[in-house]
Parts: structure tokens; C-alpha cells; sequence
């Protein structure tokens, strides 16, 4: 007689609990600490064209900016620097980093899920939408969509203290910038 073999699914991984808030810091620490550099290069390549550029068209490229460094990111390492700091890794369903192709997909869907394009009232928005869901799910609607895990490494108290910090720091720098 011979024997059906029947291969069991594999086990998921156990449910971690949310951290919006890591996220959250995580994902600003990133974007103000590329603003900065980016304008701090545009700078020192043409310091004209810097000063005559409208403020809002300047946000809209360093958040066009932000998003394909953030999916560069995420390819090659499954991290940012930001989520590096706080022990956050994004892995595809498999464990290990996502394909290129959904590395981008992710970063547009966060640029427009999660920070509401990065204008105004609607990133005000999308941050409370993100938030509540996160809490309630478990999980984000692009890392569900895109069947993602976020995985958060432990992190120290000096950690935890220390980005918000420098998040607040480098968001005064921006705007001290612009005055």
C-alpha cells in the first residue's frame, strides 16, 4: 500500500506586538535625515538654484527622493537607517529581503498610504488611519497587501530615547532652514 505524503504548511511565525510609535520615528528619522542631506548636497552644487526653488516643489522632491532611497533601502538591506536604529527589519513572507520590484511598490504605497503624499492634512490623515490600523490588525495595509513582516529586534531605553530626539532635532533644523 503505498502512503500519500501530505506536507504540511509551515508554521507562521509568532504574532509580534505592534509598534506604531517605533515605526513612526523610525520612518520620520529616515526622511528629515535625507532632507537635510539631500538639500545640504543640492547646496553645495548650486546654492542659486536652492534659494529660488518653491518650498512646496522643494518638499515634493525630497519626498519623490525619500521614496526610491527608502525602496533602495529595503532591497539591498530589508532595513533604513532609521529602522536599523531601532531594530526594525521589513522581510517578504519568506523571511528573507523583498524583491526589487516590490521594495518600490511598498515605498510608493507607504508614500501614499502612510504619509498621505506627504501633503498636509492628508499625511495628518493617512498617520491616524496607519495608527488605528496598525493597532487593531496588527499589521499595515501595504505590508498585508503585499504580504510583508515587520520584525522588531529589541531595542534599548538609550535607543528608544535617543531617535525621537533626533527626529525633533532634525525637524528643527529643517525649519530653522526655511525661515
Amino acid at each position: 500500500m503505498e502512503q500519500e505524503l501530505v506536507q504540511e504548511p509551515a508554521p507562521l511565525a509568532p504574532q509580534q506586538p505592534t509598534k506604531p510609535w517605533i515605526r513612526f520615528w523610525a520612518r520620520y528619522f529616515d526622511y528629515l535625515s535625507h532632507a537635510i542631506l539631500i538639500s545640504i548636497l543640492w547646496i553645495l552644487i548650486d546654492f542659486d538654484s536652492f534659494l529660488q526653488i518653491n518650498d512646496n516643489l522643494l518638499g515634493f522632491i525630497l519626498l519623490v527622493a525619500f521614496v526610491f532611497l527608502d525602496a533602495l533601502y529595503m532591497y539591498f538591506w530589508g532595513t533604513t537607517p532609521g529602522k536599523k536604529l531601532l531594530n526594525i527589519k521589513v522581510l517578504d513572507a519568506d523571511g528573507t529581503r523583498m524583491p526589487k520590484s516590490l521594495a518600490f511598490k511598498r515605498a510608493r504605497l507607504v508614500w501614499l498610504r502612510g504619509m498621505g503624499l506627504g501633503v498636509g492634512i492628508l499625511e495628518i490623515i493617512a498617520n491616524i488611519v496607519g495608527y488605528r490600523r496598525l493597532k487593531k490588525e496588527g499589521i499595515t495595509s501595504w505590508d498585508q497587501e503585499l504580504g510583508l513582516q515587520v520584525i522588531h529586534g529589541k531595542i534599548g531605553i538609550f535607543r528608544m530615547l535617543l531617535t525621537p530626539f533626533i527626529v525633533v532635532l532634525l525637524l528643527g533644523i529643517a525649519v530653522y532652514g526655511m525661515i
